[in-house]
């Protein structure tokens, strides 16, 4: 386990065998970087498949934080400009297991159609939606119209180069 004595936002980097966690609020939050039950693959060496993993998570915390407000992005888009073609899911365990205190607009990654992924009745659902309503986004039958506020969309149509 990864000590929680860290200064908020440092991020330990763990081994092989140790888990990532981080309290937020009264919930404990369990990350791992990699399945226990999965076979070592033969190049790895203890620690570097979780150094990889952590990589990979910096990459896509930091195309997160480039959204800009009033826009939000899918987690394939993210996926895509990160470098994990084909890793959508990843997005995901990415934000869930961002270090308290790094302010990520987690609240502007929604599903390629434009739903929020979280289930409605849970609170986070809620706080999603509200956080991006107030900056202006408005979901329709339950879902934002990605043609308006779709940010890789808004990128395409003025021509600008993605990664």
């Amino acid at each position: 386990m990864v000590s929680l004595s860290n200064p908020p936002g440092e991020l330990r980097e763990p081994n092989r065998e140790t888990q990532f966690v981080q309290s937020r609020g009264n919930t404990t939050l369990v990350c791992r970087f990699r399945s226990p039950h999965s076979p070592p693959h033969r190049r790895d060496t203890p620690g570097r498949e979780m150094t990889r993993g952590l990589d990979k998570y910096r990459m896509v915390w930091d195309t997160v934080r480039h959204i800009p407000r009033g826009k939000v992005a899918s987690y394939g888009e993210i996926a895509r400009l990160s470098g994990l073609i084909g890793q959508a899911r990843r997005i995901g365990y990415a934000l869930r297991c961002a270090p308290p205190g790094m302010r990520l607009p987690w609240h502007r990654v929604v599903n390629a159609e434009g739903r929020i992924s979280l289930p409605k009745n849970d609170g986070s659902y809620q706080r999603q939606r509200r956080l991006v309503e107030k900056e202006g986004i408005f979901l329709k039958a339950g879902k934002i119209d990605l043609q308006k506020h779709g940010w890789v969309r808004k990128m395409k149509q003025k021509g600008k180069r993605l990664r």
